[in-house]
């Protein structure tokens, strides 16, 4: 049901709104995020400003919803789309009078109104529904630093109060709007669900003026210090491919020194590298030269690109062990874009699309790079390139895989498989929580297939195979093991 509205002005007096304190601009580009951690970060990025009359419409790019049936658009297998034509957080749009006065509209057809040209002290009724209000009340103006940039700012308290006026004590009671003359809107909250979410948001990156966490550069994704460790995996699998295309290396990185120049940054770096199945280990120093300025992505982190492949895209902070650092991950849905009802489809590529994430970090760079792409061989195909253990700043995370032992094999992976002789499945269990993979190979080593192992049981498709003996090679939390089975 439509929630009726009602403004209401408890005291009012005139004060001169004009172009400064405005909330933001036809080129805004804004990041928020709630929480003192952004594990969720949300956008800003207008769609071409529009007019009404004397009015200025604000259409933050949308974001995708549900899926429809498509009627205009041919798409491979259903005439499903993912629709994209959802209002995004703050709301369907926004209508300035360009004054003093905001208009939000909520995706369930809902406004609220502000009105900013109110005096300290004065308070307004911005949204009513059959249970309970909500007003601002002016607190006053004074000089700030919203990310790290003096500002003046003002500030409005959020009062929720029930229609006898008694205090409602909710995630929006006692919070603050706060505008800045040169930050614009700084705290606000959520309006996509309001008032069924009630969920405040504060600005956490910024454009013109440029701050906070508006870009990530190679600067920041490389930013590593003399005695820093990082151990990453690097493997790759193609079971229908040459046996000498299939790896699983183990690399470590020493950071030796640092060198800055106007605009790149140069790391010495002792690598130590170990392959599985090889018994020695290679060490070499490298120089590592990244270009300061490079950018990699930038607000809004989450817009999508309608020329190209559907990608899901998220920047958030994530906590490595006490280190809480920004994080953005990328991945590919291989959508295409359908105009006509502006939305996503499925198309024929053909096959089954690959599965693929990329993670980067600020401060350890590309965290994890993986896909797989399940098929008929020669085209499967499997790989990763990931951190797995680093000591930064004293801090050390994860488990590092000690590379230069002489015999891998001597530190097997306890598993098991089962049934033995097995038919069309064959189960593996194995004593590690992490991740790994599994060859099958013939008697003379012959990868015949491969897959991931997800947890402590998984399980691999064998009907395939002509009957006879087989070996089944497990590499998972830095070990490896092999086993024989029969297949009838």
């Amino acid at each position: 049901m439509k929630k009726s509205l009602t403004v209401l002005f408890v005291c009012f007096s005139v004060v001169v709104f004009g172009q400064n304190y405005k909330l933001f601009n036809g080129s805004s580009k804004k990041i928020f995020a709630s929480g003192t951690i952004a594990d969720t970060t949300y956008g800003i990025a207008f769609d071409p400003l529009q007019a009404i009359g004397s009015d200025s419409v604000y259409y933050n790019y949308t974001g995708l919803d549900e899926w429809i049936v498509s009627e205009n658009c041919e798409y491979w297998g259903p005439p499903d789309c993912h629709q994209q034509n959802k209002p995004s957080w703050i709301g369907l749009n926004v209508i300035f009078d360009n004054i003093s006065k905001y208009k939000f509209n909520t995706n369930q057809n809902d406004t609220l109104i502000f009105d900013f040209s109110i005096a300290q002290g004065d308070s307004m009724l911005f949204f009513q529904d059959e249970t309970q209000k909500f007003y601002m009340a002016f607190e006053g103006s004074d000089t700030t630093t919203i990310l790290g940039i003096a500002d003046s700012a003002r500030f409005y308290r959020i009062i929720n109060t029930d229609l006898a006026g008694n205090t409602i004590f909710s995630a929006l009671n006692n919070e603050m709007i706060v505008t800045g003359k040169l930050m614009g809107l700084a705290d606000f909250f959520r309006i996509d669900y309001f008032p069924q979410l009630l969920q405040p948001v504060h600005l956490v990156g910024n454009t013109a003026p440029d701050a906070g966490i508006y870009r990530l550069t190679a600067e920041m994704l490389y930013d590593y210090q003399p005695g820093d460790e990082i151990q990453y995996i690097d493997r790759y699998s193609n079971p229908g491919g040459p046996p000498w295309l299939n790896y699983f290396r183990y690399i470590k990185h020493n950071f030796i020194s640092r060198t800055n120049t106007a605009d790149s940054i140069f790391y010495t770096v002792k690598r130590f590298t170990f392959e599985l199945g090889a018994v020695t280990q290679i060490t070499d120093t490298i120089i590592l030269k990244y270009r300061k300025n490079e950018i990699v992505t930038e607000i809004p982190f989450d817009k999508i690109n309608q020329s190209d492949i559907l990608r899901t895209k998220r920047l958030y902070q994530e906590d490595y062990c006490g280190l809480t650092l920004w994080s953005y991950k990328v991945v590919p849905e291989y959508l295409g874009y359908c105009s006509a009802e502006n939305c996503w489809g499925y198309y024929d590529i053909p096959g089954p699309p690959p599965i693929e994430e990329t993670i980067y970090v600020c401060g350890l760079g590309i965290y994890n790079d993986e896909g797989f792409l399940y098929t008929y061989p020669p085209m499967a195909y499997s790989f990763r390139v990931g951190v797995i253990y680093f000591n930064k700043n004293g801090i050390e995370c994860g488990n590092e895989m000690i590379v230069n032992i002489s015999d891998p094999l001597a530190q097997a992976a306890v598993f098991t498989i089962y049934p033995n002789p097995a038919n069309d499945y064959l189960f593996v269990k194995t004593d590690k929580v992490e991740d790994g993979i599994i060859w099958i190979t013939d008697m003379n080593g012959q990868v015949i297939k491969s897959t991931t192992l997800s947890g402590p049981l998984s399980t691999i498709e064998i009907g395939s195979l002509k009957p006879g003996m087989y070996l089944a090679k497990v590499v998972v939390g830095g070990y490896v093991g092999v086993k024989k089975f029969i297949k009838d």
